[in-house]
């Protein structure tokens, strides 16, 4: 009986094989993979070495880089040390994922000078180092407003992706502190503890990651997040 199931799965595959050409796959290479050539890719926070850094990589793979920042001079010269491959000329704006009011006319702004987002790195963040001790209130509240500015700009570049018929990836800055707890001999004699504000904003933003691909995966926009562990600082040139 063993033998006839086989056989029958294997005269299935072959008839499936028959009926479509285009099965199995064509394998793309790495360098295909990670090809951004002809995208546009708006990532925030970006005069910060993190941000730097992924604004390199985006540059790297042949994106057209839309260079975020609180202060212009910061985002001008971030986009002057982007590697530029495909010579598509990056561009730098002011963009602040905390100041929620102006994100539609800023984002509007950005879009009639590149057309469609076709990649959003939500990386932006404001810091409150105060931990569990003597964070007030509205420090912690404010720490929270982190993931209400992704949320809205990942719903408008959602928005301009169904609009006009395109795909879009959006990529969360998360953090392994989403996922686990510290323990304060992690920081004794090193450095403050880790704040109680930022682990409760990043276990929100993996949970916004998460409600956000379930929801617009029909319309083929991407929700992924990036979740580091402890990095060192290094000048993403």
């Amino acid at each position: 009986r063993k033998g006839q199931q086989t056989k029958r799965i294997h005269h299935d595959c072959m008839r499936f094989y028959a009926f479509d050409s285009s099965f199995p796959p064509q394998k793309k290479t790495v360098e295909k993979l990670f090809d951004l050539k002809g995208k546009t890719c708006l990532i925030t926070g970006a005069g910060g070495y993190l941000g730097g850094a992924m604004a390199r990589a985006l540059a790297e793979a042949g994106g057209r880089v839309v260079v975020t920042s609180r202060e212009l001079d910061r985002a001008e010269e971030m986009a002057r040390r982007l590697p530029d491959p495909n010579e598509v000329n990056h561009l730098r704006a002011v963009l602040d994922h905390m100041a929620f009011d102006e994100l539609p006319k800023r984002f509007q702004a950005i879009s009639e000078q590149t057309g469609c987002i076709n990649v959003l790195v939500n990386n932006g963040h404001e810091h409150c180092p105060n931990d569990w001790t003597d964070i007030s209130g509205e420090q912690f509240t404010r720490m929270l407003a982190n993931a209400t500015g992704y949320f809205l700009l990942s719903r408008l570049v959602h928005e301009q992706a169904v609009d006009s018929g395109q795909k879009a990836s959006i990529i969360m800055l998360c953090s392994l502190y989403g996922n686990v707890s510290s323990y304060p001999d992690a920081y004794k004699g090193l450095a403050p503890a880790s704040s109680v504000a930022y682990h409760t904003l990043k276990g929100g933003v993996l949970q916004l990651t998460r409600h956000l691909a379930a929801y617009w995966a029909q319309d083929a926009v991407r929700v992924n997040r990036v979740s580091p562990a402890r990095t060192r600082w290094f000048s993403p040139t």
